[in-house]
C-alpha cells in the first residue's frame, strides 16, 4: 500500500514537473536534444559576428539597435580585392557603397584620355601612368562612393583602384533604397547620419579653400615683392636732369 501511493506520488510530481514554466520547459527540451543538433542548431558564425561589431563601429549606421544592425548586415555583400584591382572608373554609373574593412583605396582621376566602360565593372590594372592626381585615401571604417545615394541619376567622377589587397562591404542602391521603403524608421536613421556626415565633408573642403586662398594670397605677394620695381616717368625724368 506504501509502495503504491509512493508510485502515485512519483507520477504527480512528474506531471506536476511537466507543466513547469516555459523557460524550465525550454532547459528541458534542450537538454533532450542530440549534442550534434545542439552544435548545428547553436552555432556560431565568428566572421558574422565579426562583420557585426565592424559595422557597429561606422558613423553612417550611428544610433541603430542590435537588431536593426543585423538586418544591414544582411544587405552587406563582403568582398575581396587585389592589389591595382578596381572597384570602378570615372563615368560608370554608380551603384554602391563602399565600406573598407581592411586595406587601402586610392580615390584618383585619370590624366589620360583613355575612353572609359560604360558599365559598371571588376577587373585588373597592370600599372599607374595614366593616374597622376589622388584626391583621397580611403582606410579601414571609411565610406566612399555615398554619390550613389546622395544622386538620383549617379555617375561616378573618380576612378578607385586598391593600393593593397583589401576587403570591403558593399552596399547596393537598389538593395538600400528597397530596404529603406520596407525599414522606414532604418532609413531615417541611415539618411539622417548621412547627411550629418556630408555637412561635415563640406565644411572642411570649405576651410581647404579658405586656406588654400590665404596661402596662394601670400604666394602672391611674396612673389611681388621679389620682382624689381619699375621707375615711374617722374623718377626717370629727375634722374636725367640730375645726371645732365
Amino acid at each position: 500500500m506504501l509502495k503504491g501511493r509512493t508510485k502515485t506520488q512519483n507520477i504527480d510530481n512528474m506531471e506536476e514537473r511537466s507543466f513547469s514554466t516555459d523557460e524550465e520547459s525550454k532547459e528541458k527540451i534542450y537538454l533532450r536534444l542530440p549534442m550534434y543538433i545542439i552544435k548545428k542548431v547553436y552555432k556560431r558564425d565568428p566572421v558574422k559576428e565579426e562583420n557585426l561589431k565592424f559595422l557597429k563601429t561606422i558613423e553612417l549606421f550611428k544610433g541603430l539597435t542590435d537588431r536593426e544592425f543585423k538586418k544591414i548586415l544582411q544587405l552587406c555583400n563582403v568582398r575581396d580585392f587585389k592589389k591595382n584591382e578596381y572597384l570602378f572608373h570615372e563615368g560608370n554609373p554608380s551603384s554602391a557603397l563602399f565600406i573598407v574593412k581592411t586595406g587601402k583605396i586610392s580615390i584618383q582621376k585619370s590624366s589620360s584620355d583613355k575612353k572609359k566602360s560604360e558599365h559598371f565593372k571588376w577587373h585588373d590594372s597592370k600599372s599607374f601612368e595614366n593616374y597622376t592626381q589622388v584626391y583621397a585615401q580611403a582606410v579601414e571604417g571609411d565610406v566612399f562612393g555615398e554619390v550613389s545615394i546622395a544622386d538620383d541619376d549617379p555617375i561616378r567622377v573618380t576612378d578607385a583602384v586598391c593600393i593593397e589587397p583589401a576587403t570591403l562591404l558593399v552596399l547596393f542602391r537598389h538593395d538600400l533604397f528597397e530596404f529603406f521603403d520596407k525599414e522606414q524608421k532604418i532609413g531615417f536613421k541611415v539618411l539622417k547620419n548621412f547627411v550629418y556626415m556630408q555637412d561635415l565633408k563640406l565644411k572642411e573642403t570649405n576651410q581647404e579653400l579658405l586656406t588654400a586662398k590665404i596661402q596662394n594670397e601670400k604666394l602672391a605677394s611674396y612673389i611681388n615683392n621679389l620682382q624689381p620695381k619699375t621707375k615711374s616717368a617722374e623718377e626717370i625724368m629727375a634722374q636725367d636732369i640730375i645726371y645732365k
